[in-house]
């Protein structure tokens, strides 16, 4: 099950994933970080919120895709996005260092998803919230989450650019 299929419709999801993170430095850019951490409303994340989020979803997706690819059939580790939100707001991370962070992570987590076979797609895990998942369902989940967020960005950065 894929929770964000509605965000990626027909497209290619490696080739979504590999370019979300030149796109969310192209949709952020000319942004103050005072604009990049100010949230649009009371518990609704900021651009900066989103980014560390999107860093920190790729640590656990990576570890869930090659658990998938390596291991046979592995339970999945589910993960509370709010918890790690708080605690990695306490780490005050640079937004740089979070880009990199993400860059890099993204960047194995591709060459992962293009070397691999198409046996290797249909390899399973479980995950406890969504059932069997495939690895070419995690790619899809994977892609179709960042253009969620991808659209986010895109909505804030508009409203603090027009202002």
């Amino acid at each position: 099950m894929n929770p964000y299929a509605k965000y990626l419709e027909n497209r290619e999801p490696l080739t979504v994933a590999a370019a979300t993170p030149a796109r969310i430095v192209s949709l952020i850019r000319g942004l103050t970080p005072r604009q990049l951490a100010r949230r649009p409303a009371p518990g609704k994340w900021s651009i900066r919120e989103i980014i560390s989020h999107l860093a920190d979803t790729d640590m656990v997706m990576d570890c869930r895709a090659r658990w998938i690819a390596f291991e046979d059939h592995p339970t999945l580790v589910p993960f509370d996005q709010e918890k790690w939100a708080a605690g990695r707001a306490r780490e005050n991370e640079p937004l740089a260092e979070t880009l990199e962070r993400f860059r890099l992570l993204r960047r194995s987590q591709v060459r992962l998803y293009r070397h691999a076979s198409k046996t290797d797609y249909r390899r399973t895990g479980f995950h406890p919230e969504r059932g069997v998942v495939t690895l070419r369902v995690q790619l899809e989940t994977l892609a179709g989450h960042d253009l969620n967020h991808l659209a986010q960005i895109q909505r804030l950065a508009a409203q603090h650019k027009a202002r």
